[in-house]
């Protein structure tokens, strides 16, 4: 199954919210989402008992958790919330959604070599951003050579290209079937078809996570 980001998030945030106790919850709600002013003091005194628990799977958005819960910045916080790793969170994330996922066995199957190695590059540059989709946006806007360091000189291309060259030019077979491609004549062929798979897979990626977006 693929998720959108809101999708994935809020699907995780369930399962985080099933495993706390109310007293946890509580807290979570007072010193993570009051503060944000996502509910009043009077709304807060008013919650009792089990209310804590179904106020959080009902109110913020996914968007907020993210940035509250997973992008907040705080190693110690995380480790008090028993919270992911964001950069962690995000591979897992890109990873599912990149199409190649077993959603029963838990990995990867079927995917091109060089999509892992790939993906996790995508989530050290993502955790970067306010919100992952900024990232992608930039990568559309701008391309590999602006935004991607690991293809900044052409010896690393050419290391990628000749490590990864059956599953790229295949890769790139099936690209071609979709979208019309011409490849620049002033560009090396490894470079340009390591910037290729890079950002086809990203766009792959970005437009399920943000489909409205992409």
């Amino acid at each position: 199954m693929l998720y959108t980001f809101d999708e994935y998030v809020m699907d995780w945030w369930e399962d985080y919210i099933d495993c706390i106790s109310e007293t946890d919850a509580g807290s979570i709600v007072l010193n993570i989402f009051k503060p944000k002013k996502l509910i009043t003091q009077e709304e807060f005194c008013q919650l009792k008992g089990e209310l804590f628990k179904a106020w959080l799977l009902t109110n913020p958005d996914a968007a907020t958790i993210y940035e509250s819960m997973i992008d907040n910045g705080s190693e110690p916080l995380r480790k008090v919330l028993q919270t992911p790793d964001p950069l962690e969170f995000l591979e897992a994330m890109f990873t599912t959604c990149a199409g190649w996922y077993d959603e029963v066995e838990f990995k990867s199957y079927d995917s091109p070599s060089f999509a892992k190695e790939f993906v996790k590059d995508m989530a050290r540059h993502a955790v970067e951003y306010d919100k992952p989709i900024e990232f992608f946006k930039d990568l559309s806007d701008h391309g590999c050579p602006n935004v991607i360091g690991k293809f900044a000189y052409m010896a690393d291309c050419k290391r990628l290209y000749i490590e990864h060259m059956d599953d790229m030019e295949e890769y790139r077979a099936e690209i071609g079937e979709r979208i019309c491609l011409e490849e620049p004549r002033h560009q090396k062929h490894y470079v340009w078809i390591c910037w290729l798979c890079y950002e086809e897979l990203a766009h792959q990626i970005a437009s399920t996570l943000f489909p409205d977006e992409f």
